[in-house]
């Protein structure tokens, strides 16, 4: 698959079929989220790979809406920014959600189905998801990307939309 044929047909899975990922293809997932491009090349990023199920309960218990996509999820992959690696103040965000579709896109490309789950910037689960994952304050939870088996196949979307690019300028 070519870069622009994952971007295009990338979609958002919540279905998965349990059977297990091997590490070679996690860690490809994790270069592609180091790989992504940061703010002055700052990098200021931690993953934590989840594979046991007590690490997915945490999760649920902290984002309960997760409990519909996260039973049969053989392994995710916790984006977390440290504050530690912030050369640039207030990118980390934008750091963040690079390498966080990065890491969707390294999945899609892979075969596999994959799944941004929110955690920042809701503060109650930050604070629980440090809590449980014995996390410092100084690392912020930033998402969590789910990645299986697609137990559910989602057809193309075409999202191009005309209407809503100005060139030069903005026009009504």
């Amino acid at each position: 698959m070519d870069a622009l044929e994952a971007i295009y047909t990338r979609r958002s899975i919540r279905k998965f079929v349990m059977k297990e990922i091997p590490d070679d293809d996690v860690t490809k997932i994790l270069k592609a989220g180091m790989s992504a491009p940061t703010a002055g090349n700052q990098k200021p990023w931690q993953f934590i790979v989840l594979r046991e199920r007590t690490a997915f309960e945490q999760v649920i218990e902290a984002n309960p809406y997760s409990k519909q996509m996260l039973p049969d999820v053989p392994v995710a992959i916790m984006v977390c920014f440290d504050k530690n690696r912030e050369k640039y103040e207030n990118r980390w965000q934008m750091d963040c959600a690079n390498a966080t579709l990065s890491m969707l896109l390294a999945t899609h490309g892979l075969g596999y189905g994959g799944l941004w789950l929110e955690i920042y910037p809701v503060q109650e689960r930050i604070k629980m998801i440090q809590k449980s994952f014995g996390i410092p304050e100084s690392v912020i939870p930033f998402a969590l990307v789910a990645v299986g088996h697609a137990a559910e196949m989602k057809s193309y979307v075409e999202k191009y939309d005309e209407s809503i690019i100005h060139y030069n300028r903005w026009k009504e």
